[in-house]
């Protein structure tokens, strides 16, 4: 596990916010440890160009059932991985993973 300065130095929810919209895919990244990110903000970042973004906003407790469906079908494993895994995905949609999984 890597530690990250800002894990141990948590920023104000504002600047939080503000980073959603910076231009470095890390500092979008950071956006996302605002457990009450505006569910615009949230979905904005569930769609960004870089997979990586998109891998972390896929962990997001806060997603909607309809995003984290999309995110399901996301080009990249990892971002499909990360919102299989989210506890805020439906049980039918759970389901529906495993069964495709043949589990």
């Amino acid at each position: 596990m890597r530690w990250h300065p800002a894990d141990a130095h948590p920023l104000p929810v504002e600047t939080l916010r503000r980073l959603a919209d910076d231009p470095t895919p890390r500092m979008r990244q950071l956006a996302l440890h605002d457990p009450e990110l505006p569910a615009a903000l949230l979905e904005r970042l569930a769609a960004d160009p870089d997979d990586r973004v998109r891998r972390i906003a896929a962990s997001h407790p806060a997603h909607t059932p309809a995003t984290l469906r999309a995110l399901l079908a996301d080009p990249s494993p990892a971002v499909q991985r990360a919102a299989a895994a989210n506890p805020a995905l439906p049980v039918e949609e759970m389901r529906a993973v495993l069964d495709a999984a043949g589990l």
